[in-house]
């Protein structure tokens, strides 16, 4: 009997051992860019926590002047609008570029540009609502964290999105 368990817990162990080590071979770049991917992914399930998780908590968007409360608490009321349907939209992120600065104290940083396409998807075909260019500072403090944006609309605009 012992000796099965002690097989399991030593899977265990190798299995997080590889984990880790997989972990850390992964560049900051694709860190990054799986950072916002799952932000994407979130707000096409309408869930804030990884979204939440994403913006560092002193973020503003530079163009809008908008901080990291309001962001949140509009996307909360327009997942709440549409919590008792499908949820219409969806977001691509196009052209995602990410740069790691050097070394910098007290924080590492990064910058990202893309473009943000955020689609209703409700209809026969995707129809664009809001694309937006975007640039992106990131700060490494709970992981990669959007410190702060700049955005320039391409179409539409945010306030589209209903």
């Amino acid at each position: 009997m012992r000796k099965p368990v002690t097989l399991l817990a030593a899977a265990l162990v190798a299995l997080l051992a590889l984990r880790w080590i997989a972990a850390g071979l992964t560049s900051d770049e694709t860190r990054i860019r799986q950072r916002l991917e799952r932000m994407a992914t979130a707000f096409d399930e309408t869930r804030l926590g990884p979204i939440a998780d994403g913006l560092a908590r002193d973020f503003v968007d530079r163009h809008s002047g908008l901080d990291r409360a309001f962001v949140l608490d509009g996307l909360r009321a327009l997942f709440v609008e549409h919590a008792t349907g499908k949820f219409p939209y969806r977001v691509r992120l196009e052209r995602l570029e990410v740069r790691v600065d050097a070394e910098t104290a007290p924080e590492r940083t990064a910058s990202a540009t893309l473009l943000a396409r955020f689609e209703d998807v409700s209809g026969a075909a995707p129809r664009t609502v809001w694309a937006a260019s975007i640039e992106a500072r990131l700060v490494e403090r709970d992981g990669w964290q959007v410190e702060s944006s700049e955005h320039v609309s391409a179409e539409g605009e945010w306030r589209d999105l209903r």
